[in-house]
């Protein structure tokens, strides 16, 4: 079974989060004549809290920044760090940097340039030939090197 998991900004602090994602839709629609509005879906991610050992634990959730969602491709880099949708590889054998983005035709994970043209199904990358620059949030300059 594939570990899935999410990262985003949270709302309150702009700071990092992984954990699960959950999106709430806070109204019922009206059959007729009614459509979902930005402001009528919340947006969460969920995680554990800290605790000491053998200790509980307790489920945390925080609103998050829904642009900034990224999932967990289930690869790491070089240095072992967790590799998202969205965050910005050095390639070594090609000596440049690529974007994770989702591939929806291929139902799968690939690499972009900065031009977004296709380049490797994230499958044909070895984690000890990359390694996470930065991600397109925070580092957008890192696509035009």
């Amino acid at each position: 079974m594939r570990e899935l998991l999410f990262r985003a900004k949270r709302l309150d602090n702009n700071q990092w989060v992984e954990g699960h994602y959950v999106s709430h839709q806070k109204r019922v629609l009206c059959p007729i004549g009614d459509e979902l509005k930005k402001e009528d879906v919340d947006h969460y991610i969920f995680f554990d809290s800290f605790a000491d050992w053998n200790m509980p634990r307790e489920l945390m959730y925080t609103k998050i920044k829904p642009e900034t969602l990224g999932q967990y491709t289930g690869k790491v880099d070089a240095d072992g760090k967790r590799i998202f949708e969205g965050d910005i590889l050095k390639i070594m054998l090609y000596g440049k940097n690529l974007k994770v983005v989702w591939w929806k035709w291929l139902c799968g994970f690939g690499l972009n340039d900065k031009d977004e043209n296709a380049l490797l199904f994230m499958n044909e990358v070895h984690s000890n030939a990359v390694v996470v620059a930065g991600n397109i949030y925070d580092n957008p300059e890192l696509m035009e090197e």
